[in-house]
């Protein structure tokens, strides 16, 4: 999980961002090897983008555990969706390698 990052004290924008570089090349790493291993086997896959997250849902409980003590639930959702594009960036450039690739777009969004 990279939730944890949002805890992080950093002296200014740079060190954040170098903070996220570090977590977005492990993310990569570990996406490429899982690419990798799923096309080795010649399954048939599908790959997704990461979804916007719901801090405020009602059904919280079950995450609870992945969150930091005391979350101020409103900061979370918005360091969140500013970071996904991190991550969703590195599906959108590895997945191709891998089989066909196509976006669908939720008419609900």
């Amino acid at each position: 999980m990279h939730i944890d990052s949002f805890a992080e004290s950093v002296s200014n924008i740079g060190e954040a961002f170098d903070s996220f570089n570090e977590r977005m090349e492990d993310f990569e790493k570990i996406y490429v090897k899982m690419l990798t291993n799923v096309s080795n086997r010649k399954l048939k896959t599908t790959l997704c983008t990461i979804y916007n997250p719901c801090f405020e849902h009602n059904d919280m409980e079950r995450l609870t555990y992945m969150l930091p003590p005391n979350p101020n639930i409103k900061k979370l959702q918005k360091r969140s969706v500013t970071a996904l594009p991190i991550f969703n960036n590195i599906i959108f450039q590895e997945a191709p390698q891998v089989a066909g690739f196509f976006v669908c777009k939720d008419d609900d969004g």
